[in-house]
C-alpha cells in the first residue's frame, strides 16, 4: 500500500452549558446525534474505525461500527485532554472565578495551562501514541475514520503537518466545528519512513465525501 485516507471526526454538540469537557463524560444532545449522522453518513464504509472511550464518541462510533457491521477499536489515547480542576466546569463561571488565568490559557496554552491539567507536551505525546496505534492496526488498511475530540484533532494537526508549536498557539487558532471532519491524506514515498500527510479537507461536510480516485478501500 502506498496511499491511505484518515477521516478525523470530531463528535457533535453535548449536553450541558459550554466548558472545557476534557475527561468529564457527557452525552451528545439530540442535535448532537443528527450532527453525527450526518457526517459519518456521506462517508464510504471505512476499512477499521476507532473511537476515543468517552462516550460522546463511542456512542455514535457504536452506531455506525453496527450499521456498517464492522467492529469498533476503542483507543485510550485518544480521550480529550484533562483540563484539571477545570475541566466540566461552565465557562461563565471559570471567567467569574479564574479570569486572569483563564485568559493567560487562551493566550499561551502551553506556558499557563488549568491547576491540575495536563501537560500540554504530554498531551500531545499521548495523542501521537494513539495515531500510532491506529495505523499500526493493520498496514494494508487505506480507509480509517477516528472519532475522537476538537483538541486531539487539533494536536495531531500541528504535528503531523508541522505547524507552529509555539506556546501552543494552534490549541485555540484551528476551529474544529462539532461533527466536522478533517481529512488527510498519507503518502509512503520511496526513502521515508514515516508518511507524507496532506490535509485534504477541513469543516462541516457539504455533500458524499468519496476516496481519491488513485486510493481503493
Amino acid at each position: 500500500m502506498n496511499a491511505a485516507i484518515v477521516d478525523l471526526v470530531r463528535h457533535g454538540a453535548c449536553e450541558g452549558p459550554a466548558c472545557l469537557r476534557g475527561h468529564t463524560d457527557v452525552s451528545l444532545s439530540a442535535a448532537g446525534q443528527a450532527q453525527m449522522d450526518s457526517t459519518l453518513g456521506v462517508l464510504p464504509r471505512p476499512q477499521a474505525l476507532f473511537s476515543s472511550p468517552l462516550m460522546r464518541c463511542h456512542v455514535p462510533a457504536q452506531r455506525w461500527a453496527e450499521y456498517w457491521d464492522m467492529p469498533l477499536d476503542h483507543v485510550a489515547a485518544l480521550a480529550e485532554m484533562n483540563f484539571g480542576d477545570w475541566d466540566g466546569v461552565p465557562l461563565p463561571d471559570l471567567h467569574a472565578r479564574a479570569p486572569e488565568a483563564l485568559a493567560a490559557f487562551w493566550a499561551r496554552p502551553a506556558a499557563a495551562p488549568p491547576p491540575g491539567a495536563e501537560g500540554l507536551a504530554a498531551f500531545e505525546a499521548r495523542v501521537m501514541a494513539g495515531w500510532q496505534a491506529c495505523l499500526s492496526s493493520d498496514r494494508d488498511c487505506s480507509h480509517r475514520v477516528i472519532i475522537t475530540h476538537a483538541g486531539v484533532i487539533k494536536a495531531l494537526m500541528a504535528t503531523l503537518l508541522q505547524l507552529g508549536h509555539t506556546d501552543g498557539c494552534y490549541v485555540h487558532a484551528l476551529d474544529i466545528p462539532y461533527a466536522g471532519l478533517v481529512r488527510l491524506r498519507l503518502d509512503w514515498l520511496e526513502g521515508r519512513t514515516d508518511p507524507l500527510v496532506r490535509l485534504l479537507h477541513l469543516g462541516i461536510v457539504q455533500g458524499a465525501m468519496p476516496l481519491p480516485t488513485d486510493i481503493v478501500a
